[in-house]
């Protein structure tokens, strides 16, 4: 049982990989002319304000929970859930062109989609976590199979 508040971050090192590829590139090539290294140059410091814009976004983004309910914060809202209101907690599936990103989504008992947690974002133990509170702050809570798995320990080989 969960006696304090709990806060789990989103990771933030993926912001990183906006900044590796522009600087590999300037390493790994020798530009002997003036205007292709002020280029170069110009697309690395975009590169890195991209990664501090990044780094900064997803450092906002938490779920913290404790006995009565469970919040999730991004930099633009914040979004609260109790246990008591708690009627579902499952995995949905969002496709998007050629890409799919999978939610940690937890239902109010009224059906809406209250709280969307992007699963890329967190870590397994950070997941592991979150779906083993549900399970053991809200009992009447339906878990589906695989958020009863994360919260069990057990995640699929596409979730990293």
């Amino acid at each position: 049982m969960i006696i304090t508040e709990e806060t789990y971050r989103a990771r933030r090192h993926i912001a990183f990989y906006a900044f590796v590829a522009p600087l590999l590139m300037a390493a790994l090539i020798n530009v002997s002319d003036r205007s292709q290294q002020v280029q170069l140059g110009i697309v690395t410091a975009i590169a890195a304000l991209m990664a501090l814009i990044l780094y900064v976004v997803l450092g906002a983004v938490q779920v913290r929970f404790n006995q009565h309910s469970i919040t999730y914060t991004t930099i633009l809202k914040s979004r609260e859930l109790t246990w008591a209101n708690l009627r579902s907690v499952y995995v949905k599936k969002k496709h998007t062109g050629k890409s799919s990103h999978r939610f940690l989504v937890f239902e109010n008992t009224a059906g809406k989609q209250v709280i969307e947690i992007n699963i890329a974002l967190f870590s397994r133990r950070s997941l592991q976590a979150i779906c083993s509170a549900a399970c053991g702050l809200a009992p009447r809570a339906a878990l589906d199979e695989r958020a009863s798995g994360f919260a069990n320990g057990e995640f699929p080989w596409y979730i990293r």
